[in-house]
């Protein structure tokens, strides 16, 4: 997962900063997703089964319309304050919050998150304990 902060501006030929009032955020995921679907589409690949998988993946994903890019960020993130205070929440905590694990044994985790790309429904996972470790 990629978690990428964009302002509403930037630096000119000049290096002056050129404030922005919004951006498009459907044309941004549009351009994100054509370019991480291009990069998989073109790399090579360690055998013909794998790489046929991978070329087959663009196609399919378009088809079901799958979304890449989310714009979660409120509150004004457009200030030297602002985007410290929301830096912040992801540099002082772990990748999960406590609350979202559901059920620890010895083999296995189980937790839940809000799938976005599914109006925020509520989604329960369970993985081992090796898995989950890994990931985070």
């Amino acid at each position: 997962m990629i978690h990428a902060i964009v302002s509403l501006g930037g630096f000119n030929k000049n290096l002056k900063f050129k404030k922005m009032r919004y951006f498009n955020v459907d044309t941004i995921a549009g351009q994100w997703k054509y370019h991480v679907l291009k990069i998989i589409e073109n790399d090579s690949y360690p055998s013909k089964k794998i790489e046929k998988a991978a070329k087959n993946t663009p196609t399919k994903l378009y088809k079901e319309n799958k979304r890449f890019f989310f714009n979660v960020g409120n509150g004004d993130i457009n200030s030297t304050k602002g985007i410290i205070k929301y830096l912040g929440r992801y540099l002082a905590r772990s990748p999960i919050a406590e609350y979202k694990i559901t059920d620890i044994t010895d083999k296995e985790f189980t937790l839940f998150f809000n799938d976005l790309a599914n109006d925020k429904k509520k989604t329960y996972i369970t993985m081992s304990s090796e898995k989950f470790i890994s990931h985070i």
